[in-house]
């Protein structure tokens, strides 16, 4: 697969260039994606076309990084999500159509929006963009189609993701990017294993030395609403989440303070969870 990104990267000449990294380095394996529940709701040819929109969405953001100037003025996000409107159309073999005159609406209220009208980008710049890696819009009559040449299978399962529950929330649009086929088959919240995907060297060894203190006295750890959590005596006493403008850094919370220097002193930050954690057995042994 064309997934050259490095996840201990720092160094980003453009935002474009950290949104492309983000972005491939958070594409999920198929072999966790496409699991035997997936390919049981599936035919054998949504089945393959997942196996496409992977190698599409590799390719893409490879490209991105590499051939910025050939993408902007937009962002990884507006690819995207001029991508999800164009699979959400009826689907006809391999392309999808829209109404000529529902897709002319689409593409007013993207150019008067604030983020083209900001950046000067048209709909038609993204879908000259989106040519590098096979996408086409054509007009044909009444109905604008949507095809790939390239990876002409890879529309069948977006489909399938469009049709899928919660289509629109923003899990599911984050699955979309992550070709993360599990959501076509019911919606779901990403666990510790998909939160620490896109994690560097550091930031892992950060995460495991939490994870490993937090064994040891007894909280609990899950995930929710994005970040890892650690929990004692119902109180929330870490989080950890990566986010794409401070990765590869890991941003810690701990007991309501964030911006803590977790990866340069993690001794300095169990010591402030323990001073809450003796507070918190004080408590509950008065009661």
């Amino acid at each position: 697969m064309r997934l050259p990104f490095d996840r201990n990267e720092a160094d980003f000449p453009t935002p474009l260039h950290r949104e492309a990294w983000w972005w491939g380095i958070g594409i999920v394996p198929a072999e966790e994606s496409l699991t035997e529940g997936v390919r049981a709701i599936l035919s054998a040819e949504e089945a393959a076309g997942c196996l496409e929109w992977r190698e599409w969405f590799a390719e893409l953001s490879e490209d991105v990084a590499r051939h910025p100037d050939a993408y902007r003025p937009a962002s990884a996000r507006q690819l995207r999500d001029l991508l999800e409107t164009a699979t959400s159309g009826a689907a006809d073999g391999d392309a999808f159509r829209r109404p000529a005159e529902a897709w002319d609406r689409y593409v007013e209220g993207c150019e008067r929006g604030k983020p083209f009208r900001e950046r000067g980008l048209t709909v038609a710049r993204v879908l000259e963009s989106l040519s590098r890696t096979g996408f086409a819009a054509e007009r044909e009559g009444d109905a604008v189609a949507f095809r790939n040449a390239r990876y002409p299978l890879a529309l069948r399962p977006m489909r399938r993701m469009a049709d899928s529950p919660k289509a629109r929330d923003t899990l599911a649009r984050a699955a979309f990017a992550e070709c993360d086929f599990r959501w076509i088959a019911k919606p779901r919240e990403p666990d510790a294993r998909d939160l620490m995907r896109r994690a560097g060297g550091e930031a892992t060894a950060v995460a495991e030395g939490i994870r490993e203190f937090a064994a040891e006295r007894g909280l609990y750890r899950y995930a929710h609403y994005g970040l890892i959590k650690y929990r004692y005596r119902g109180e929330r006493l870490i989080a950890h989440k990566l986010y794409m403008e401070e990765a590869p850094r890991l941003r810690v919370t701990a007991c309501g303070a964030s911006g803590l220097p977790a990866e340069r002193d993690l001794p300095a930050l169990f010591r402030i969870i323990e001073g809450r954690i003796g507070e918190l057995d004080r408590e509950r042994a008065e009661e």
